[in-house]
């Protein structure tokens, strides 16, 4: 065999393998799932399986602002879409999807909610009675030291003084 054959044969191999790896890379990217197509899958909302992905230690964060833990980030893609991350079966591997499960995350989930609203309502209604509080009762501090005499001095002199 000359030495044009087996270059030929080595090419030839080179893309059988790229071939092969492709077509396992394909095949790992299709079993990758959201949580949204999971949550579908058994019955539930993807709000509701973030929040027990979140219970078991898998993400970090608040409803709306999820993490994956270092742990478990190997197992997490990002989407070209832009339609969020997916995951590998392992990642979702030991969950607890047992009605009993979802319906306590449910209501966890609908508790805390519940405790957010109360508290964004709450510093609305601070914000709203400071803005509605009279202006001498807003700023105690004296006149002196509510002008900006910095500001007043370079202003002047910038204006009237500097040619």
């Amino acid at each position: 065999m000359g030495k044009r054959e087996e270059a030929k044969k080595r090419k030839e191999e080179e893309r059988q393998k790229a071939l092969e790896e492709y077509k396992k890379d394909r095949e790992a990217i299709s079993k990758r799932k959201s949580v949204s197509v999971v949550a579908r899958e058994h019955g539930t909302t993807a709000q509701t399986l973030n929040w027990m992905l979140k219970k078991q230690g898998r993400f970090t964060g608040e409803p709306g602002r999820y993490f994956v833990t270092p742990q478990y980030k190997q197992y997490e893609h990002f989407t070209q879409e832009g339609h969020g991350n997916s995951y590998d079966p392992p990642f979702f591997e030991g969950i607890d999807f047992s009605r009993e499960a979802i319906r306590e995350a449910d209501e966890e989930l609908r508790a805390y909610r519940k405790n957010k609203k109360v508290e964004t309502e709450e510093y609305w209604r601070h914000k709203r009675e400071e803005e509605n509080r009279p202006l001498a009762e807003k700023d105690k501090t004296s006149d002196n030291e509510s002008i900006n005499w910095l500001g007043i001095g370079v202003w002047l002199y910038n204006r009237f003084l500097k040619k």
